[in-house]
Protein backbone atom coordinates (compact mmCIF):
# COMPACT_ATOMS: atom_id res chain seq x y z
CA UNK A 1 0.00 0.00 0.00
CA UNK A 2 1.68 3.84 -1.16
CA UNK A 3 1.23 5.99 1.44
CA UNK A 4 -1.06 9.20 0.73
CA UNK A 5 0.47 12.14 -0.74
CA UNK A 6 0.63 15.33 1.21
CA UNK A 7 -2.15 16.93 -1.85
CA UNK A 8 -3.98 13.68 -0.76
CA UNK A 9 -4.12 14.09 2.95
CA UNK A 10 -7.40 15.28 4.72
CA UNK A 11 -10.87 15.38 3.74
CA UNK A 12 -12.40 16.94 0.36
CA UNK A 13 -16.12 18.17 0.27
CA UNK A 14 -18.65 17.58 -2.76
CA UNK A 15 -21.06 20.01 -3.98
CA UNK A 16 -23.56 18.03 -3.28
CA UNK A 17 -24.97 14.76 -2.94
CA UNK A 18 -23.65 12.23 -5.20
CA UNK A 19 -26.40 10.66 -7.83
CA UNK A 20 -25.29 8.37 -10.35
CA UNK A 21 -28.08 6.95 -13.61
CA UNK A 22 -28.06 5.45 -16.43
CA UNK A 23 -27.83 7.89 -18.62
CA UNK A 24 -27.80 5.47 -22.11
CA UNK A 25 -28.14 1.82 -22.95
CA UNK A 26 -26.27 0.93 -25.52
CA UNK A 27 -24.32 -2.31 -27.20
CA UNK A 28 -21.23 -1.61 -26.68
CA UNK A 29 -21.46 -0.49 -23.51
CA UNK A 30 -23.40 1.54 -21.19
CA UNK A 31 -23.08 5.28 -20.16
CA UNK A 32 -23.66 6.56 -16.69
CA UNK A 33 -24.04 9.81 -15.32
CA UNK A 34 -22.57 10.71 -12.11
CA UNK A 35 -23.14 14.13 -10.58
CA UNK A 36 -25.27 16.38 -8.60
CA UNK A 37 -28.98 17.84 -8.13
CA UNK A 38 -27.58 20.49 -5.41
CA UNK A 39 -24.66 21.55 -7.87
CA UNK A 40 -26.41 20.81 -11.06
CA UNK A 41 -22.84 19.35 -12.32
CA UNK A 42 -22.37 15.92 -14.37
CA UNK A 43 -19.41 14.26 -15.39
CA UNK A 44 -19.79 10.63 -17.75
CA UNK A 45 -18.20 7.34 -17.81
CA UNK A 46 -18.48 4.06 -19.23
CA UNK A 47 -19.75 0.96 -17.17
CA UNK A 48 -16.22 -0.08 -16.83
CA UNK A 49 -15.22 2.94 -14.93
CA UNK A 50 -18.49 3.97 -13.38
CA UNK A 51 -18.45 2.12 -10.45
CA UNK A 52 -15.17 3.00 -9.23
CA UNK A 53 -15.73 6.76 -10.25
CA UNK A 54 -19.02 6.79 -8.26
CA UNK A 55 -17.72 5.20 -4.98
CA UNK A 56 -15.00 7.55 -4.74
CA UNK A 57 -16.90 10.22 -4.83
CA UNK A 58 -20.36 8.90 -3.12
CA UNK A 59 -17.74 8.18 -0.05
CA UNK A 60 -15.80 11.62 -0.43
CA UNK A 61 -19.78 12.79 -0.16
CA UNK A 62 -20.07 10.36 3.12
CA UNK A 63 -17.44 12.23 4.83
CA UNK A 64 -14.56 9.71 4.64
CA UNK A 65 -11.10 11.13 4.26
CA UNK A 66 -9.25 10.39 1.70
CA UNK A 67 -6.95 7.83 2.99
CA UNK A 68 -9.71 5.51 4.21
CA UNK A 69 -11.13 5.80 0.49
CA UNK A 70 -7.94 5.06 -0.62
CA UNK A 71 -8.27 1.48 1.30
CA UNK A 72 -11.25 0.67 0.86
CA UNK A 73 -11.09 1.46 -3.28
CA UNK A 74 -7.95 -0.73 -3.54
CA UNK A 75 -9.80 -3.49 -1.38
CA UNK A 76 -13.16 -3.26 -3.47
CA UNK A 77 -12.29 -2.14 -6.86
CA UNK A 78 -8.30 -2.49 -6.94
CA UNK A 79 -7.70 0.71 -7.49
CA UNK A 80 -4.28 2.64 -6.76
CA UNK A 81 -3.43 5.84 -5.19
CA UNK A 82 -2.59 7.22 -8.65
CA UNK A 83 -6.33 5.87 -9.80
CA UNK A 84 -8.36 7.56 -6.55
CA UNK A 85 -6.37 10.89 -7.41
CA UNK A 86 -7.07 10.77 -11.14
CA UNK A 87 -10.74 10.66 -10.09
CA UNK A 88 -10.41 13.12 -7.50
CA UNK A 89 -8.96 14.74 -10.11
CA UNK A 90 -11.64 14.37 -12.80
CA UNK A 91 -14.16 15.02 -10.35
CA UNK A 92 -12.70 18.67 -9.50
CA UNK A 93 -12.87 19.32 -13.00
CA UNK A 94 -16.38 18.03 -13.26
CA UNK A 95 -17.24 20.63 -10.71
CA UNK A 96 -18.38 17.92 -7.67
CA UNK A 97 -15.90 17.79 -5.40
CA UNK A 98 -14.86 21.95 -4.24
CA UNK A 99 -11.57 22.57 -5.69
CA UNK A 100 -9.02 23.73 -2.93
CA UNK A 101 -7.10 27.24 -3.00
CA UNK A 102 -3.82 25.91 -3.43
CA UNK A 103 -5.35 23.34 -6.20
CA UNK A 104 -3.72 24.27 -10.23
CA UNK A 105 -7.01 21.85 -11.19
CA UNK A 106 -9.31 24.06 -13.00
CA UNK A 107 -13.58 23.08 -12.96
CA UNK A 108 -14.13 22.30 -17.04
CA UNK A 109 -16.65 25.07 -18.52
CA UNK A 110 -18.36 23.99 -21.26
CA UNK A 111 -19.46 26.54 -24.36
CA UNK A 112 -22.94 27.76 -23.05
CA UNK A 113 -21.54 28.87 -19.64
CA UNK A 114 -18.21 30.29 -21.15
CA UNK A 115 -20.32 32.06 -23.73
CA UNK A 116 -23.00 33.21 -21.01
CA UNK A 117 -23.24 36.54 -18.94
CA UNK A 118 -25.93 36.34 -16.77
CA UNK A 119 -28.54 39.76 -15.87
CA UNK A 120 -30.63 38.31 -13.67
CA UNK A 121 -32.09 35.02 -12.13
CA UNK A 122 -34.79 34.61 -10.17
CA UNK A 123 -35.72 31.74 -7.95
CA UNK A 124 -38.92 29.20 -9.10
CA UNK A 125 -39.60 27.90 -6.10
CA UNK A 126 -43.06 30.18 -5.22
CA UNK A 127 -44.25 28.55 -8.45
CA UNK A 128 -43.99 24.92 -7.33
CA UNK A 129 -48.17 24.79 -6.83
CA UNK A 130 -48.31 26.13 -10.30
CA UNK A 131 -46.15 23.18 -11.92
CA UNK A 132 -47.80 20.73 -9.70
CA UNK A 133 -50.92 21.86 -10.60
CA UNK A 134 -49.80 21.93 -14.44
CA UNK A 135 -47.79 18.47 -13.70
CA UNK A 136 -51.79 17.17 -12.82
CA UNK A 137 -53.05 17.86 -15.88
CA UNK A 138 -50.53 17.67 -18.43
CA UNK A 139 -52.58 14.80 -20.28
CA UNK A 140 -55.22 17.21 -21.20
CA UNK A 141 -53.02 20.36 -21.73
CA UNK A 142 -50.83 18.36 -24.05
CA UNK A 143 -54.33 16.75 -25.93
CA UNK A 144 -55.86 20.28 -26.24
CA UNK A 145 -52.56 21.91 -27.85
CA UNK A 146 -52.78 19.20 -30.81
CA UNK A 147 -56.28 19.72 -31.41
CA UNK A 148 -55.85 23.46 -31.91
CA UNK A 149 -52.25 22.78 -33.94
CA UNK A 150 -54.42 20.45 -36.43
CA UNK A 151 -57.09 22.69 -36.46
CA UNK A 152 -55.32 25.44 -37.68
CA UNK A 153 -53.83 22.92 -40.21
CA UNK A 154 -56.92 22.33 -41.32
CA UNK A 155 -58.34 26.12 -41.23
CA UNK A 156 -55.46 26.92 -43.55
CA UNK A 157 -56.21 24.33 -46.21
CA UNK A 158 -60.12 25.96 -46.14
CA UNK A 159 -59.53 29.57 -45.75
CA UNK A 160 -57.38 31.38 -48.72
CA UNK A 161 -57.67 34.28 -46.39
CA UNK A 162 -53.97 34.03 -45.65
CA UNK A 163 -52.88 33.60 -49.71
CA UNK A 164 -54.00 37.22 -49.95
CA UNK A 165 -52.39 38.92 -47.24
CA UNK A 166 -49.19 40.98 -48.09
CA UNK A 167 -46.34 38.63 -45.97
CA UNK A 168 -43.74 41.19 -46.75
CA UNK A 169 -45.11 43.95 -44.56
CA UNK A 170 -43.62 41.52 -41.93
CA UNK A 171 -40.49 42.58 -42.32
CA UNK A 172 -41.10 46.37 -43.59
CA UNK A 173 -43.36 47.58 -41.48
CA UNK A 174 -42.45 49.20 -38.34
CA UNK A 175 -45.11 48.77 -36.54
CA UNK A 176 -44.56 44.70 -37.00
CA UNK A 177 -40.66 45.40 -35.64
CA UNK A 178 -42.26 46.43 -32.10
CA UNK A 179 -45.08 43.29 -32.33
CA UNK A 180 -42.34 41.12 -32.98
CA UNK A 181 -40.17 42.44 -30.08
CA UNK A 182 -43.50 41.98 -27.73
CA UNK A 183 -44.33 38.68 -28.63
CA UNK A 184 -40.77 37.02 -28.93
CA UNK A 185 -40.55 37.86 -25.41
CA UNK A 186 -43.98 36.91 -24.57
CA UNK A 187 -43.54 33.67 -26.44
CA UNK A 188 -39.27 32.90 -25.24
CA UNK A 189 -40.96 33.18 -21.72
CA UNK A 190 -43.67 30.18 -22.28
CA UNK A 191 -40.79 27.95 -24.39
CA UNK A 192 -38.64 27.96 -21.35
CA UNK A 193 -41.56 27.40 -19.08
CA UNK A 194 -42.71 24.52 -20.99
CA UNK A 195 -39.34 22.67 -20.01
CA UNK A 196 -40.10 23.59 -16.18
CA UNK A 197 -43.75 22.17 -16.30
CA UNK A 198 -42.83 18.80 -18.26
CA UNK A 199 -39.48 18.42 -16.24
CA UNK A 200 -41.14 19.02 -12.93
CA UNK A 201 -43.83 16.15 -13.89
CA UNK A 202 -41.19 14.15 -14.18
CA UNK A 203 -39.36 14.95 -11.31
CA UNK A 204 -36.47 17.64 -12.38
CA UNK A 205 -37.15 20.60 -9.96
CA UNK A 206 -36.83 23.88 -11.93
CA UNK A 207 -34.27 26.11 -9.43
CA UNK A 208 -34.26 29.56 -11.42
CA UNK A 209 -35.49 31.50 -14.47
CA UNK A 210 -32.75 33.85 -15.60
CA UNK A 211 -32.31 36.61 -18.34
CA UNK A 212 -28.94 36.59 -19.69
CA UNK A 213 -26.56 37.34 -22.84
CA UNK A 214 -25.36 34.50 -25.23
CA UNK A 215 -22.07 34.97 -27.54
CA UNK A 216 -22.55 38.21 -25.90
CA UNK A 217 -24.66 39.68 -28.34
CA UNK A 218 -28.48 37.39 -28.09
CA UNK A 219 -30.54 37.95 -25.08
CA UNK A 220 -32.03 34.89 -24.18
CA UNK A 221 -34.08 33.55 -21.34
CA UNK A 222 -32.97 30.26 -19.84
CA UNK A 223 -34.37 27.30 -17.02
CA UNK A 224 -32.02 25.64 -14.57
CA UNK A 225 -33.24 22.13 -13.97
CA UNK A 226 -31.40 20.07 -11.92
CA UNK A 227 -31.60 16.27 -12.15
CA UNK A 228 -32.47 16.68 -15.77
CA UNK A 229 -29.76 13.82 -16.80
CA UNK A 230 -31.43 11.57 -14.00
CA UNK A 231 -34.30 11.39 -15.95
CA UNK A 232 -35.05 8.84 -18.19
CA UNK A 233 -33.89 9.06 -21.94
CA UNK A 234 -37.79 9.48 -23.42
CA UNK A 235 -38.49 11.76 -20.97
CA UNK A 236 -35.17 13.92 -21.67
CA UNK A 237 -36.39 14.52 -24.82
CA UNK A 238 -40.29 15.11 -23.76
CA UNK A 239 -38.65 17.88 -21.66
CA UNK A 240 -36.28 19.41 -24.63
CA UNK A 241 -39.51 18.74 -27.04
CA UNK A 242 -41.36 21.13 -24.52
CA UNK A 243 -40.64 24.58 -25.79
CA UNK A 244 -41.33 23.96 -29.42
CA UNK A 245 -44.58 21.87 -29.22
CA UNK A 246 -45.43 25.53 -27.28
CA UNK A 247 -44.18 27.78 -29.99
CA UNK A 248 -46.13 25.77 -32.29
CA UNK A 249 -49.46 25.63 -30.35
CA UNK A 250 -48.96 29.53 -29.89
CA UNK A 251 -48.19 29.88 -33.52
CA UNK A 252 -51.27 27.89 -33.65
CA UNK A 253 -53.79 30.43 -32.08
CA UNK A 254 -52.06 33.35 -33.77
CA UNK A 255 -53.34 31.19 -37.49
CA UNK A 256 -56.76 31.12 -36.26
CA UNK A 257 -56.89 34.36 -34.77
CA UNK A 258 -55.48 35.68 -38.22
CA UNK A 259 -57.98 33.84 -40.22
CA UNK A 260 -61.27 34.92 -37.99
CA UNK A 261 -59.63 38.49 -37.16
CA UNK A 262 -60.47 41.82 -38.55
CA UNK A 263 -58.22 43.67 -41.21
CA UNK A 264 -56.65 45.73 -38.30
CA UNK A 265 -55.55 42.89 -35.96
CA UNK A 266 -54.15 40.74 -39.00
CA UNK A 267 -50.55 42.08 -38.79
CA UNK A 268 -50.13 41.60 -35.34
CA UNK A 269 -51.31 38.02 -35.11
CA UNK A 270 -49.58 37.56 -38.65
CA UNK A 271 -46.38 38.26 -36.73
CA UNK A 272 -47.10 36.24 -34.28
CA UNK A 273 -47.25 33.55 -36.30
CA UNK A 274 -44.16 33.58 -37.92
CA UNK A 275 -42.32 34.51 -34.94
CA UNK A 276 -43.57 31.27 -33.09
CA UNK A 277 -42.87 29.39 -36.61
CA UNK A 278 -39.45 30.67 -36.56
CA UNK A 279 -38.72 30.10 -33.03
CA UNK A 280 -39.44 26.43 -33.45
CA UNK A 281 -37.61 25.80 -35.97
CA UNK A 282 -34.52 27.48 -34.85
CA UNK A 283 -34.82 25.39 -31.85
CA UNK A 284 -35.21 22.36 -33.54
CA UNK A 285 -31.99 23.29 -35.68
CA UNK A 286 -29.55 21.02 -34.17
CA UNK A 287 -26.24 22.99 -35.16
CA UNK A 288 -26.06 25.62 -32.04
CA UNK A 289 -27.06 25.26 -28.39
CA UNK A 290 -30.68 24.14 -29.01
CA UNK A 291 -33.15 22.19 -28.04
CA UNK A 292 -32.45 20.23 -31.00
CA UNK A 293 -29.12 19.91 -30.55
CA UNK A 294 -29.79 17.77 -27.10
CA UNK A 295 -32.71 16.49 -28.55
CA UNK A 296 -30.04 15.21 -31.31
CA UNK A 297 -27.56 14.12 -28.29
CA UNK A 298 -29.70 11.91 -27.04
CA UNK A 299 -31.13 10.45 -29.75
CA UNK A 300 -27.63 9.22 -31.08
CA UNK A 301 -26.44 8.27 -27.58
CA UNK A 302 -23.73 10.44 -27.29
CA UNK A 303 -22.98 13.15 -24.38
CA UNK A 304 -20.87 16.08 -24.96
CA UNK A 305 -21.47 16.01 -29.18
CA UNK A 306 -20.55 19.29 -29.99
CA UNK A 307 -17.62 19.62 -27.19
CA UNK A 308 -16.13 16.36 -28.18
CA UNK A 309 -16.76 17.62 -32.17
CA UNK A 310 -15.65 21.46 -31.78
CA UNK A 311 -13.77 22.16 -28.43
CA UNK A 312 -11.09 19.18 -28.63
CA UNK A 313 -10.80 19.46 -32.29
CA UNK A 314 -7.51 18.44 -31.97
CA UNK A 315 -8.07 15.42 -30.00
CA UNK A 316 -10.39 14.39 -32.56
CA UNK A 317 -7.72 15.16 -35.33
CA UNK A 318 -5.17 13.21 -34.09
CA UNK A 319 -6.98 9.99 -33.64
CA UNK A 320 -8.27 10.08 -37.30
CA UNK A 321 -11.47 8.70 -39.16
CA UNK A 322 -12.91 5.44 -37.26
CA UNK A 323 -16.05 4.35 -37.18
CA UNK A 324 -16.08 5.52 -32.77
CA UNK A 325 -15.64 8.99 -34.44
CA UNK A 326 -17.43 9.35 -37.83
CA UNK A 327 -20.34 10.92 -35.88
CA UNK A 328 -18.38 13.66 -34.35
CA UNK A 329 -16.49 14.60 -37.76
CA UNK A 330 -20.13 14.47 -39.39
CA UNK A 331 -21.43 16.99 -36.82
CA UNK A 332 -18.43 19.28 -36.92
CA UNK A 333 -18.39 19.44 -40.72
CA UNK A 334 -22.08 19.75 -41.00
CA UNK A 335 -21.81 22.79 -38.14
CA UNK A 336 -18.93 24.45 -39.81
CA UNK A 337 -20.37 24.69 -43.36
CA UNK A 338 -24.28 25.60 -42.11
CA UNK A 339 -22.15 28.30 -39.60
CA UNK A 340 -20.54 29.81 -42.06
CA UNK A 341 -23.21 29.82 -44.83
CA UNK A 342 -25.37 31.29 -42.42
CA UNK A 343 -22.93 33.93 -41.48
CA UNK A 344 -21.44 34.95 -44.57
CA UNK A 345 -24.54 34.84 -46.37
CA UNK A 346 -25.85 37.76 -43.73
CA UNK A 347 -22.23 39.26 -44.38
CA UNK A 348 -22.61 39.35 -48.04
CA UNK A 349 -26.17 40.59 -47.94
CA UNK A 350 -25.62 43.53 -45.77
CA UNK A 351 -21.77 44.27 -47.73
CA UNK A 352 -24.29 44.22 -50.76
CA UNK A 353 -26.75 46.84 -49.68
CA UNK A 354 -23.64 48.90 -48.60
CA UNK A 355 -22.04 48.89 -51.83
CA UNK A 356 -25.38 49.06 -53.80
CA UNK A 357 -25.96 52.51 -51.71
CA UNK A 358 -22.57 54.13 -52.02
CA UNK A 359 -22.81 53.46 -55.94
CA UNK A 360 -26.68 55.40 -55.80
CA UNK A 361 -24.96 58.21 -53.88
CA UNK A 362 -27.07 57.50 -50.86
CA UNK A 363 -25.56 58.80 -47.30
CA UNK A 364 -24.95 56.70 -43.97
CA UNK A 365 -28.61 56.95 -43.12
CA UNK A 366 -29.86 55.64 -45.94
CA UNK A 367 -27.62 53.00 -45.87
CA UNK A 368 -28.53 51.60 -42.63
CA UNK A 369 -32.83 51.90 -43.43
CA UNK A 370 -31.64 50.06 -46.94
Amino acid sequence: MRVIGENMEGHLKTTGCIEQRILFKRKDGDIYCIGSRESDRYLYASSKEALAIYYVLHEIDQGKNIGEIEKLAFERYGLSLDNVKAIVEKGKQAGLIEIEKHDSIKKNIDEFELMLVNLREFSLKRLYPIFTFLARHMNALVALMAVVIVLSLFSLLVDDKWKFFSWKQIFSNKNALIYMWFIQFFSLVLHEFSHAAVGYKYGARPKSFSIAVFYFCMLIFYIKLPGIYFQERKNRIKIWCAGIIMNLFLASCFILLFLNGNDKSQLFFAVGAVSNIMLALNNLLPFFYSDGYYILATLLKTPNLRKKSFFQVKKLARSGFSKENLIYWLYLVITASITITIVGGQILIITNAIYNSILSGSGFVEILND
